[in-house]
């Protein structure tokens, strides 16, 4: 799946559901099964499309808010809870950048992903943000990837889209 293809239907879908581009890039970019890593910001993006929202605690502390009632697994994304091949797409959606180590999370995704592997990495310092990725770095971490730049004036980053498998026979 080319991320191109993907960011002009996003575009108009985010304009129909009032979503951010980026969420419906995510939305748009996962089939099947769905693990959303991280998944304090609009969780129900996803949700309705049957995804397992996982985060590493049950409240947001940079909102001050409770967020038990998205969170279906608390779990490290560094350490996923789930046996291999467990979903067919796992969602990386602006989670990377807080992480320690964000290539064994991309590792540890890969690992419980089917067939893909969808990431939204912001690309500008923040306080929160442990790593703010250039595009090699974003390369290096999905060497087989199509990867996307956007940009608009709420947020600027890399779009990914990784097939780790083979769609399933019909």
């Amino acid at each position: 799946m080319d991320c191109r293809e993907v960011v002009a239907e996003a575009r108009e879908l985010a304009g129909r559901l009032n979503l951010h581009p980026r969420l419906a890039f995510q939305r748009l970019a996962s089939v099947g099964s769905v693990l959303n890593v991280g998944s304090k910001e609009d969780p129900a993006r996803l949700r309705e499309l049957g995804a397992v929202n996982l985060d590493v605690k049950l409240v947001d502390e940079d909102y001050g808010r409770s967020i038990e009632d998205v969170v279906d697994v608390v779990g490290d994304a560094e350490s996923l809870p789930f046996r291999d091949k467990s979903f067919d797409t796992v969602v990386l959606g602006d989670v990377l950048e807080h992480l320690d180590d964000p290539l064994r999370a991309v590792a540890e995704a890969r690992r419980v992903a089917r067939r893909r592997v969808v990431a939204t990495v912001p690309s500008y310092p923040d306080p929160r943000h442990r790593w703010v990725p250039t595009y090699e770095e974003v390369r290096r971490a999905f060497p087989r990837a199509s990867i996307c730049y956007y940009e608009d004036e709420s947020w600027r980053g890399f779009l990914v889209v990784e097939e780790v498998g083979a769609a399933p026979e019909e």
